[in-house]
């Protein structure tokens, strides 16, 4: 999303599994996730088997992500009026995943679905939506 600092990634949930909690992440700006946005934007996806020098994921790992053990990630975009408005992401601790060409293509399912479903609801409901997620992300 576009803020007074640019392009922004809010993180409106992250599951940890080993932990089995919800987690909070702190948002991304364009600062440190420029080159995540420019993949997205470019070719709808990031696969990063080594997400710590991947360009378009190293930026990332100035503290969170290298605190909880993240080694790969692979994100798919989805889109809003032709503009990228969000990423379904998945990411691999501890050890290198070599992510494949079916394991994007279930997250760009989910992203295609999404998209579908944004598009066929009013701005007064995306309004509501947003609003409403937003506030929970504060909480």
């Amino acid at each position: 999303m576009e803020t007074e600092h640019g392009r922004t990634m809010r993180c409106l949930g992250i599951f940890d599994r080993t932990q089995r909690l919800m987690l909070n992440v702190e948002d991304r700006t364009e600062h440190s996730a420029g080159p995540y946005f420019d993949e997205l934007e470019r070719i709808g996806h990031v696969m990063a088997t080594d997400a710590r020098s991947d360009p378009a994921t190293r930026a990332f790992f100035d503290g969170s992500f290298a605190d909880r053990g993240v080694v790969s990630l692979m994100a798919a975009a989805f889109s809003l009026n032709g503009r990228l408005f969000g990423a379904f992401t998945c990411t691999q601790l501890h050890e290198p995943m070599p992510w494949s060409h079916r394991q994007l293509g279930i997250l760009t399912k989910i992203g295609s679905r999404v998209t579908l479903a944004l598009a066929g609801a009013s701005a007064n409901q995306l309004n509501s939506l947003f609003g409403a997620l937003a506030e929970s992300h504060r909480l």
